[in-house]
């Protein structure tokens, strides 16, 4: 029959312990690897599933962090993004980190929080831009002909999404 363990003795073990996991965890932080996917989406794809307003609480699958800032975009800037999605010019590439909850996966917009927001509003007629030889004329989204929709829900938005791999995490599991 062993003997019971004293305070000190119980500390030592806890101390060893603790070491040890304390290496587990630097080795496994030390072979994290930090990787990010390119992907191309059609802008309507992020637009049509895209919340501006409901952080966390949304059901949607791309929505903001609650840490973003509250920007917004100005108006006469906003129009001129929507002009630039429409004439195929680059807007930059939206960077997003995944997450998963039993609901299903969804997507942050870490970056590229003021672009979506203005093209979303635009998607959602809260204002026209103007167009035509003369300028005068003034157009909300649902006033595009068909084939300008088209070519503003088909525009293709690239966006970053990070992951991470940790290399060493089942060696890690027989460490004495």
């Amino acid at each position: 029959m062993s003997e019971p363990m004293s305070i000190n003795d119980t500390n030592s073990e806890i101390a060893r312990k603790m070491a040890r996991d304390e290496k587990a965890n630097t080795l496994i932080h030390s072979q994290t690897i930090l990787k990010s996917q390119a992907i191309s989406l059609p802008l309507s794809k992020i637009v049509k599933g895209f919340d501006p307003i409901g952080y966390e609480n949304s059901e949607s699958r791309y929505r903001l962090p609650f840490y973003q800032r509250d920007s917004q975009p100005t108006d006469e800037w906003s129009k001129e993004l929507v002009k630039s999605v429409l004439h195929g010019y680059s807007i930059g590439a939206i960077h997003t980190s995944e997450h998963f909850t039993i609901k299903g996966k969804y997507y942050n917009i870490e970056d590229g929080r003021t672009r979506m927001i203005a093209l979303k509003n635009y998607y959602d007629g809260e204002f026209s831009i103007k167009i035509g030889q003369d300028g005068d004329d003034e157009y909300y989204y649902d006033d595009l002909t068909e084939n300008i929709q088209d070519i503003f829900k088909e525009y293709s938005i690239k966006t970053i999404i990070p992951f991470f791999f940790k290399t060493l995490l089942k060696s890690l599991m027989y460490l004495p």
